[in-house]
């Protein structure tokens, strides 16, 4: 019973079962199940001990989209450890913040990120290793790292797996630690809709901080499809990105509506698309308009989009529409849709007609690496329901029993599928620009969401501003836009008027 509830388990099965089949390509290697299990173990084994002497059993992974990156988490978690994914090109305080809250054991990368966590494992007195998929050791190089020859623990559906970190209110990143049963019995959901085979080709292209990538990399071990890694530089080129997914017949592909929106202006009519079998939209709000449009540019495809929502505390995602059938119901937004099987999705009143969207079920997280958080979102103490946790988001149900996305009880929003606090944003400034206030909003321009903050300090230096804010904070948090007031407006029972400041800078 536990094995099927363990995704990197069922990678055993299938290297058991098709060993010679491909498992994982990415731009340097193509590893069979066979050989995708024995690196996996190579590099489980060699960490096993270290991460069991661990109290908190969890190592830092940082990684571009490699080959090495999917060997890396796994063998994290067949150790008996959890993974911390950690990007290239995050800011050095960011990543000691992350370091001081979740204590990582180890630090994992690839030859070409070596040089970069070289700094940090000296920095913060933790060890180095380095992964190469084409070596016949895979653990190559270490810097204050001894290679083990444990045992592999035995493990449990309830172990800790990985622990992302988003946009926390407090100023700081927030960590959430999920267990291995949520992303199962997810997969186990979209699986009812997508019936995912061993011939279909999945892409990983979300990158691995952002916890939709782990959807990704489940669908394939689970299912014992072929996963494909594609380089960043295909990631972040919207023009490359269409024809790399035909090169390699994927069949399977998730995007974030913001990037499909970039990728269309490439693409206005097309015959590309003609594998993808799945468009799976996620991360943000997708639009009817969008969906319509991707229609109409693929003209050759036969790939129905499938609209998923979820946050991150809830493993993945927990609802899912067939985009299409909302294609000519006078709706702007698609429906978050109708629960998947294990999730249990309610509509709780909050009072003047809203309702939050709340989660319980087997789905959801472990908890967030902060007791007061965990305590205030994840609700265990009351008698009437099971453990439930609370989305922050608004939902309404239609007519067809669909639940419709209906905005936010707070200032949490989404850039380019990433959860943001802007409240983060805002005291980031006051505490390291030494403002005295600050407000930051997203506006739409050119069908791209971005932010705008306006900020009330005695240094108006815009470029200054930027450079300290990015310090800290990562690309897709940085405001594209700063202005600089004598006061923020207010409204008149005393909050920030942000439909004035928008109206007044931003129309």
């Amino acid at each position: 019973m536990n094995n099927v509830l363990i995704p990197v388990l069922r990678m055993m099965e299938h290297a058991k079962n098709r060993p010679d089949n491909i498992a994982l390509v990415d731009e340097n290697c193509e590893l069979t199940w066979a050989q995708l299990q024995d690196a996996v173990i190579d590099v489980a084994k060699s960490v096993a001990p270290l991460v069991q002497a661990d109290k908190e059993k969890r190592v830092a992974v940082f990684f571009d989209g490699s080959a090495e990156m999917v060997i890396s988490i796994l063998a994290v978690q067949l150790a008996g450890g959890a993974y911390i994914p950690l990007e290239p090109k995050i800011p050095a305080v960011r990543i000691d913040a992350i370091f001081a809250t979740a204590s990582p054991a180890l630090i994992l990368t690839d030859s070409k990120n070596s040089q970069a966590c070289s700094e940090i494992a000296s920095r913060l007195a933790v060890p180095l290793a380095i992964i190469d998929a084409q070596s016949s050791g895979t653990v190559s190089q270490c810097q204050g790292f001894v290679a083990g020859e444990g045992a592999l623990p035995v493990l449990t559906p309830q172990l800790p797996a990985v622990v992302f970190f988003t946009s926390g209110s407090t100023g700081r990143p927030k960590g959430v630690e999920l267990c291995h049963t949520g992303y199962q019995r997810w997969f186990e959901g979209v699986q009812e809709l997508m019936a995912v085979t061993p011939d279909d080709r999945v892409a990983l292209t979300t990158n691995h901080s952002f916890d939709l990538s782990l959807g990704e990399i489940v669908l394939g071990i689970v299912s014992g499809a072929t996963l494909y890694v594609p380089s960043q530089a295909v990631v972040r080129d919207p023009f490359s990105l269409i024809p790399w997914l035909d090169k390699h017949r994927i069949t399977i592909w998730q995007s974030v509506p913001s990037l499909m929106r970039q990728i269309l202006c490439f693409f206005p009519q097309s015959d590309a698309l003609q594998s993808l079998r799945i468009m799976m939209f996620c991360g943000e709000p997708l639009e009817v308009s969008l969906v319509a449009k991707f229609r109409d540019s693929f003209t050759h495809t036969s790939a129905r989009p499938l609209n998923l929502y979820g946050p991150v505390e809830a493993s993945v995602q927990v609802s899912w529409c067939w985009a299409y059938e909302y294609l000519n119901s006078g709706l702007t937004v698609v429906p978050l849709g109708k629960p998947l099987k294990h999730a249990h999705i309610q509509l709780q009143d909050l009072g003047e007609g809203a309702q939050e969207i709340q989660v319980s079920g087997e789905h959801l997280a472990l908890r967030y690496l902060d007791e007061e958080k965990t305590r205030q979102a994840f609700i265990d103490n009351d008698a009437t329901r099971p453990r439930y946790y609370r989305t922050g988001d608004i939902g309404a149900l239609n007519d067809n029993g669909d639940i419709e996305y209906c905005g936010r009880i707070d200032d949490q929003v989404k850039i380019n599928g990433y959860r943001i606090e802007l409240s983060e944003i805002e005291k980031n400034i006051i505490e390291r620009f030494a403002a005295t206030d600050a407000c930051v909003v997203p506006v739409l321009k050119d069908d791209r969401y971005e932010l705008a903050a306006f900020v009330v300090a005695a240094n108006h230096d815009k470029k200054t501003l930027r450079r300290t804010l990015a310090e800290a904070l990562p690309v897709y948090m940085l405001p594209r836009s700063f202005f600089f007031l004598e006061a923020l407006p207010l409204t008149d029972n005393g909050k920030r008027d942000k439909v004035k400041l928008k109206t007044d800078y931003l129309s």
